[in-house]
C-alpha cells in the first residue's frame, strides 16, 4: 500500500494567497497606524493646556494654531522662523512613565529624529516608495513566515503614519521623549517612528537568523 507523500504546498505559498496571513497583517497595520494617528490628535490636544492644530496654506507652508478661550484658533509666532516647532508653546512635560518616558510635544519637517529638514516632497515619495516595496515583499514572503510578515506590517504602518502627516501637515507631529530626565535620548519621536525602528530591527535580526541557518559552518 502507498501512502500519498504530505502536502506543503500551504507551507510554500506567497503570503498574499494566505487569507489566515493576510488577515493578521492588514489587523496589525491598521491597529499600528490607528494608535499612532490617534496618540498624535490626542497629544495635540491635551498636552499643551489648549489643544493645538498644523495647518498648511496653499504654498503647503505649516502653521501652528492654539484654540484660544474665545473659542477660535489662533495663529501661534514662531521664536525662530526656519523653525516650525518654535510656534509650539512652552509647555510642561506630560509624565507617561516616571523617568522613563514622557509626552512632550514637537514637530517635525525632517525624516526620523529631524534628519534632511525641509525635503516634504522628497520624503513623500520615499514613503509612497517604501509602502509600495514593504506591500511587495510581504506578498512575496512566505505564508508562514509570521515575524517577518509582523515586522513588515510595523513598517508599513510606521510609513503611513508619517507619509499621512507629511501630506496633510507638511510636518511630522511628535511627543515621545525617552529618558527625559537625562541626555542619554535627545530625540522625541512617534508611535510611527517606534514601529519603523522596530520593524526594521525585527527583519535584520530574522535575515540574520535565516543566513546563519542556512550556512551553519559558518
Amino acid at each position: 500500500m502507498t501512502h500519498d507523500a504530505p502536502d506543503y504546498e500551504p507551507l510554500r505559498r506567497g503570503a498574499g494567497q494566505s487569507l489566515a496571513a493576510t488577515f493578521v497583517f492588514t489587523a496589525l497595520v491598521a491597529v499600528t497606524l490607528a494608535a499612532d494617528l490617534g496618540l498624535k490628535h490626542w497629544s495635540f490636544a491635551t498636552v499643551a493646556g489648549r489643544p493645538l492644530r498644523v495647518r498648511s496654506d496653499d504654498n503647503r507652508q505649516p502653521s501652528v494654531y492654539q484654540l484660544s478661550e474665545t473659542g477660535n484658533w489662533v495663529q501661534l509666532p514662531r521664536s525662530d522662523p526656519q523653525e516650525l516647532a518654535s510656534a509650539i508653546p512652552e509647555h510642561e512635560s506630560r509624565t507617561v512613565i516616571g523617568s522613563l518616558l514622557d509626552l512632550r510635544l514637537t514637530l517635525n519637517t525632517g525624516a526620523v529624529f529631524g534628519l534632511g529638514k525641509g525635503g516634504r516632497v522628497v520624503f513623500i515619495a520615499v514613503s509612497v516608495l517604501a509602502v509600495v516595496v514593504i506591500v511587495l515583499l510581504y506578498v512575496r514572503s512566505r505564508a508562514g513566515a509570521w515575524g517577518l510578515q509582523m515586522a513588515y506590517a510595523l513598517i508599513l504602518a510606521g510609513a503611513l503614519g508619517n507619509l499621512y502627516d507629511r501630506y496633510q501637515y507638511s510636518a511630522v507631529r511628535d511627543m515621545l521623549h525617552l529618558f527625559p530626565t537625562t541626555p542619554l535620548w535627545p530625540w522625541i519621536f512617534n508611535l510611527a517612528d517606534a514601529a519603523l525602528m522596530v520593524g526594521v530591527a525585527a527583519v535584520m535580526l530574522l535575515s540574520f537568523r535565516h543566513s546563519r541557518d542556512q550556512n551553519p559552518e559558518h
